[in-house]
């Protein structure tokens, strides 16, 4: 009948929007996470590291943005972009250069 949908085709619609809500959560996660006053995923909290901007402020929610999705062009690049870090003087993948971020240690607080 018109309007009936397969048992496989509602499985793949519904994979297909759980992709997208993962997707859109793992943005969010890590965009947020990094532009709020935490400065960093809790990860990074973990072990007392931090974004920055190149002048050790805070970054804003674009700056993020541009730092999240330029993560997908560094690992596209077979990771190169990551393993930039072991050779760039400010210990910057190229998310990091494209976003004009640092990730550094934080300062313990009293």
């Amino acid at each position: 009948m018109a309007g009936e949908s397969s048992s496989s085709e509602i499985e793949v619609a519904a994979q297909a929007m759980g992709f997208v809500v993962g997707f859109l959560i793992n943005w969010l996660w890590f965009t947020l996470a990094e532009s709020s006053h935490w400065q960093a995923s809790i990860g990074k909290k973990l072990v007392g590291l931090k974004v920055t901007d190149e002048n050790g402020e805070r970054i804003s929610f674009g700056k993020a943005n541009a730092r999240y999705w330029s993560k997908i062009l560094s690992a596209l690049l077979f990771c190169v972009g990551f393993l930039m870090v072991a050779f760039t003087a400010k210990k910057q993948g190229l998310h990091d250069k494209i976003a004009r971020t640092l990730v550094v240690k934080s300062r313990a607080q009293p």
